[in-house]
């Protein structure tokens, strides 16, 4: 199997966190399980043959927007496969699409039938990576300047405090800054976001303390719920068991992670 990313343009990066390319050789027919965990982030996903089912086992769309994720899932592949994909920003639902991101919270749609034409036709021609992430791009910046809502100021910083400061309790402090009531922010939230303030900052903290785990840079679990903010260790590992779907030391010996936040699983 083999996976890069690559940055976005300058114009995308109020949008866009990166491109990705995952594709896999392997001929003979095997089944592969892969693990959805909440990342805080919505994106793109096209794919040049259709191999990837989801959790009720129906096959994804060749090409398809997914919001946010606020539980764990699974994925499941037959075959090889060339996929192609976007994650966008946490507050790029709204903002490139004109969808309130709550409405795709843990759902995903066709992305053909959101706009007039198919990109994916596009795409589905050209025999060059660099190339479909070229019309990606384009594809994007279209979808922005075409959208009536223009992006949050508000959505986009708050959101970027949270993700950079995971084990602090911003939320009162946002609030302050951004002038608004409790109420206010949570509709902020949901509409751009597509999930409560306190869900977004808990997933925030789930990922700072996956990336600790993966790192092996600590010496015992306390270290990494101490260190996060979470009460004891027992909180930290229901946590993490609620948006990975397992406990740390079993998403150690199961996951296998080629794509970051979307591992090959051991059955």
């Amino acid at each position: 199997m083999n996976y890069y990313q690559v940055p976005p343009p300058p114009a995308l990066e109020r949008y866009v966190r990166y491109f990705w390319v995952f594709d896999s050789n392997e001929e003979d027919g095997s089944v592969k399980t892969y693990k959805i965990v909440a990342d805080g982030a919505p994106g793109l996903v096209f794919q040049f043959s259709r191999t990837f089912y989801d959790v009720n086992d129906n096959l994804f769309p060749s090409f398809f927007l997914y919001g946010q994720s606020t539980r764990n899932e699974y994925n499941t592949s037959v075959g090889n496969f060339r996929n192609i994909g976007v994650v966008l920003q946490p507050d790029a639902v709204k903002s490139v699409f004109g969808i309130d991101s709550i409405d795709i919270t843990n759902k995903y749609a066709d992305a053909d039938l959101l706009q007039r034409e198919r990109v994916s036709e596009l795409l589905l021609n050209s025999t060059d990576t660099d190339h479909c992430i070229e019309l990606l791009g384009v594809y994007l910046l279209d979808r922005i300047r075409a959208n009536p809502y223009k992006s949050s100021n508000a959505a986009a910083y708050a959101s970027g405090q949270l993700l950079m400061n995971p084990s602090s309790n911003l939320l009162k402090l946002l609030q302050e800054e951004l002038n608004l009531s409790e109420r206010s922010l949570e509709r902020l939230f949901r509409t751009n976001i597509g999930m409560s303030p306190k869900l977004f900052a808990r997933i925030c903290r789930f990922q700072a303390s996956l990336t600790t785990l993966r790192n092996s840079s600590y010496d015992k679990l306390s270290d990494i719920s101490y260190g996060y903010g979470y009460a004891d260790q027992s909180h930290f590992i229901r946590e993490f068991r609620e948006f990975a779907g397992v406990t740390p030391n079993a998403w150690l010996k199961k996951a296998t992670e080629v794509v970051e936040n979307y591992p090959e699983w051991k059955i």
